[in-house]
């Protein structure tokens, strides 16, 4: 196939047979929004299959507050109609759309949220259109939310803050008699900061593919297929809105006949706006500024001396036969600073040396889990419920749990997916104040345990049946004394199960530096499997499993690319980081638009060779899980 083939024809068509394909998804996702009518008598719209109207009549209507955007309101009757709605379905939020919410604003929402992924899933985030929230009055209060009109990124956070609270209790639906605010032209670029946290520098050049292919196919001659192109672009509304309810109301104008042209052009425009609002989103200009202030003590005084002594022997079993394996500079958050990481010959252990201080762990955890951090952790941590249940699932192959302690568990929405699966199981939770205090507040779990887990073990000595420690041992300073605090809390007989990194993967030998699960600076020690079975052997446990990759989904190839992609082009703007050019911005986003291919390889890679030859050799796989169970109460501290 020669390059004139391709531009001609083959990108056009299937840039074309994209934007159609991608119309029908939205379709369904559109007719699976219930339908609110306040009207008695629902009138000749008709449903579309598969959603629901509620009317004011259907049911005893619950005590809401109702949150709008600034410029909208809703009528008595549609909030009525939504309070019946909550009562006749036993809801505690739904976030309203109006019926003539213009095109592509109908599409964003249509985007970032499956409704039936909100209904029927407990982690994903809620994502509203930005337009009218109703909520009953207990989960506004218990949530922290107030009434009355909100600027468009406030309300939006007031839906996904409702989900928060109410994992299994929110709706979205259309409201035909809804009249729209429309989110203007400046404010866009403030509300994609909000929806889409980092990826938006990734997503929105995306935007930008069908009108590129057309241009190409224009350039090359071949103006019919450019005209292809344009169609399908322009006729991906009325695929989508075709009858239903929705009824956008710039759907005859012009500008969506030449939407090929005017969606690029609303990005730019977009990207030239200035209105903020209140509260900025984390990767607003006004925000990082704010924050950078507080960075410059730190990085004044230098890095440097986050660092502890270098270690001479190993720290799992004391061997002298320590070599350098890896280093690495900060390619999670691209904070400054250099990194090493040893491997022990003797068993295998690899670990960061020299180690960080508590002050440098501190200074290089700040702003991921929280602050700056807090919504990209926290859409990574939300994106589905799969892999929290297939690990719940692992523990009942094994036991029936009753007092399930999960460590280092976050905000709890590993607990909050398994108690889906147990729900008579009181779950609690270890990790720092912050994020514990707040999994409590959410009602996702029974109760929390802030502090190290060493120093809360004593208070919880021999009271649970199952702990749980998925992705937390390699981030502690003192991997043994959690396998002793573990063996102390369980109960004789109790079930412990740990997942972590497998430095002995053959993908970490492959892609040296740019294996993902390095993640330096925060993984402080990476046991191999034979070593992490020795250790809890000698501490009572009976192994009664090992697995490489059972669940096992391969990343590799993609992070790996991802982080050759960020040595060459460095992280964006972030409170500690100098302020970015213009020229900086432009070349990270050029070289992302560049790396695309690559990126896609990568990804094809990793689903179509790493995670089936990870089946077939447990070595292939980069992580590792160990089932055992406390035997021996007298040999804790052992080792």
């Amino acid at each position: 196939m020669t390059w004139g083939t391709l531009v001609r024809r083959v990108l056009p068509l299937a840039a074309a047979s994209a934007v159609v394909g991608n119309g029908v998804r939205l379709r369904r996702r559109l007719t699976a929004l219930s339908v609110i009518d306040p009207r008695s008598v629902v009138g000749s719209s008709t449903p579309p299959p598969g959603s629901t109207t509620t009317s004011a009549t259907d049911a005893a209507a619950p005590a809401v507050v109702v949150m709008t955007v600034e410029g909208g309101g809703l009528d008595d009757a549609v909030v009525a109609a939504a309070a019946a709605h909550l009562g006749a379905r036993g809801l505690d939020a739904v976030d309203l759309v109006p019926a003539d919410l213009p095109t592509d604003q109908l599409l964003d929402v249509l985007r970032i949220c499956d409704v039936r992924t909100l209904r029927g899933k407990t982690v994903p985030m809620g994502r509203g259109a930005g337009q009218a929230v109703v909520v009953r009055r207990g989960l506004a209060e218990r949530a922290g939310l107030v009434g009355g009109p909100h600027d468009p990124v406030e309300l939006r956070r007031a839906f996904l803050q409702a989900k928060r609270y109410s994992p299994h209790g929110c709706d979205q639906a259309l409201v035909p008699s809804l009249r729209a605010a429309p989110v203007r032209a400046d404010q866009l670029l403030s509300v994609w900061r909000s929806e889409y946290g980092r990826l938006m520098a990734a997503l929105l050049p995306t935007r930008f593919g069908p009108a590129a292919v057309a241009g190409a196919a224009a350039a090359a001659g071949a103006t019919g297929a450019a005209l292809v192109v344009g169609a399908a672009v322009a006729a991906q509304p009325a695929v989508v809105t075709a009858a239903t309810p929705a009824r956008p109301r710039d759907l005859a104008s012009p500008a969506t006949a030449i939407r090929l042209l005017a969606g690029p052009a609303r990005i730019a425009a977009a990207l030239r706006g200035g209105w903020r609002p209140e509260r900025p989103a984390h990767t607003d200009p006004r925000f990082i500024a704010e924050h950078r202030r507080g960075y410059e003590s730190d990085l004044a005084a230098g890095v440097e001396r986050f660092l502890g002594a270098e270690l001479d022997a190993c720290p799992v079993c004391a061997g002298t036969a320590i070599r350098p394996r890896i280093s690495s500079p900060d390619l999670v958050q691209c904070k400054p600073g250099t990194f090493r990481v040893d491997v022990c010959d003797a068993c295998g252990t690899s670990f960061q040396n020299p180690p960080l201080t508590a002050q440098g762990l501190d200074f290089y955890y700040r702003d991921f889990y929280d602050g700056a951090g807090e919504f990209d952790t926290e859409m990574m941590f939300s994106a589905d419920d799969w892999l929290y249940e297939k690990r719940a699932g692992m523990v009942g192959e094994y036991t029936e749990p009753k007092r399930w302690l999960d460590v280092g568990g976050g905000h709890g929405h590993f607990c909050l997916v398994a108690s889906t699966l147990y729900p008579d199981t009181r779950f609690e939770l270890v990790d720092q104040e912050t994020p514990v205090a707040e999994a409590v507040r959410r009602g996702w779990v029974a109760d929390g345990h802030g502090g190290s887990f060493p120093d809360v073990a004593p208070v919880l000595d021999g009271t649970f049946d199952v702990v749980t420690m998925f992705h937390y041992l390699e981030h502690t300073a003192d991997p043994l004394a959690e396998l002793d605090a573990a063996h102390r809390v369980l109960e004789p007989g109790g079930t412990l199960v740990i997942e972590v990194p497998a430095p002995d993967s053959r993908m970490a030998d492959l892609l040296g530096w740019a294996w993902g699960p390095w993640m330096q600076p925060q993984h402080l020690h990476l046991l191999p499997l034979d070593t992490m079975v020795d250790q809890l052997e000698r501490r009572g446990f009976e192994v009664l499993d090992t697995n490489r990759g059972r669940f096992y989904t391969a990343w590799d190839l993609s992070w790996a690319a991802f982080q050759v992609l960020t040595r060459l082009a460095p992280g964006p703007d972030a409170p500690w980081t100098p302020a970015r050019s213009r020229a900086h911005r432009a070349g990270r986003l050029a070289a992302f638009v560049a790396s695309g291919p690559a990126l896609a390889l990568a990804l094809l890679l990793d689903k179509a060779v790493v995670t089936p030859l990870a089946k077939l050799d447990g070595r292939v796989s980069s992580v590792f899980t160990v089932v055992a169970r406390k035997v021996d109460a007298t040999a804790a501290g052992a080792g």
